[in-house]
């Protein structure tokens, strides 16, 4: 019954996200755009996951699943701390890219009130983007691979290896993809592997959850390398092959760390506190 239960959620999921809410966002912009008031393709292409999650939490709890319960079986303090310290460590990271002049094309020509409108944009509904994907692609096929729990057995190992590819798969119609070359699929599996196996160790979401957080409104706000998905609105702009060196270094460094401060964590038990 429990593997049926998250089976059903991940196609409602996809289905809101990727269907239902952009076709509505769409319609409405449509009739915007008869009405003389134009929406722009950036604010089709994230405001659709903030009622896509705001939906889904709501299914939850017609599943009785709350929606804590869904992304973490364990609550405290040294949880909310992970959470802090893999984001401000996936930020700083890629902060370290700005200090490398080699790296930096220069600031964006676009003007500034276009700028702080599209860091607004992504500042709200990034949350809601890189949870839905948190959920569609590790915590509920991890969930439906173990049954309930986020697991550690074959099924659950074999689970991630097959959301890992998926999300590479969708992906890769990026037009980064074009400007960095294959190399990047690479990037995507790895990170996607790596974060699942944050959430298996840690049994939650909070450290998976802040490093997709990190990484995408870093690339939303701040800088991105020519030929972005998002329409490259960031305040600077990078050489593309300096930032995917830079993101797999920055990945590899912080995953290190990161892994360290789990096994601490599940040494001194502190993930029940």
């Amino acid at each position: 019954m429990e593997k049926k239960k998250y089976a059903i959620l991940i196609i409602v999921l996809f289905l809101l996200g990727y269907l239902v809410f952009p076709t509505i966002v769409l319609l409405v912009a449509e009739i915007l755009k008869q009405e003389g008031r134009p929406v722009d393709g950036y604010t089709t292409l994230l405001v659709p996951y903030i009622p896509t999650m705001l939906t889904f939490s709501l299914i939850l709890r017609f599943f009785r699943s709350g929606f804590k319960a869904e992304t973490a079986s364990g609550k405290g303090f040294f949880r909310t701390g992970l959470f802090a310290i893999a984001f401000v460590l996936m930020m700083v990271f890629q902060l370290a890219t700005l200090l490398a002049p080699s790296s930096l094309k220069g600031k964006n020509s676009l003007d500034t009130m276009t700028l702080l409108y599209s860091a607004a944009i992504a500042i709200t509904a990034i949350p809601a983007q890189t949870l839905f994907e948190e959920m569609l692609f590790r915590v509920l096929p991890l969930r439906l691979a173990s049954g309930g729990g986020l697991g550690r057995g074959k099924s659950s190992i074999i689970a991630l290896l097959c959301s890992s590819v998926l999300f590479t798969l969708m992906h890769m119609n990026n037009p980064e993809v074009s400007e960095y070359g294959t190399i990047l699929a690479l990037y995507y599996f790895a990170s996607a592997m790596m974060l699942g196996i944050f959430m298996m160790l840690s049994d939650g979401i909070e450290i998976s959850w802040a490093y997709h957080l990190a990484i995408n409104l870093y690339g939303a706000v701040i800088a991105s390398a020519e030929g972005g998905v998002l329409q490259n609105r960031t305040f600077f702009i990078l050489e593309s092959n300096h930032a995917v060196a830079q993101s797999f270094i920055s990945l590899i460094l912080s995953s290190l760390l990161m892994l360290y401060l789990i096994c601490k964590g599940k040494k001194n038990n502190l993930f029940s506190l």
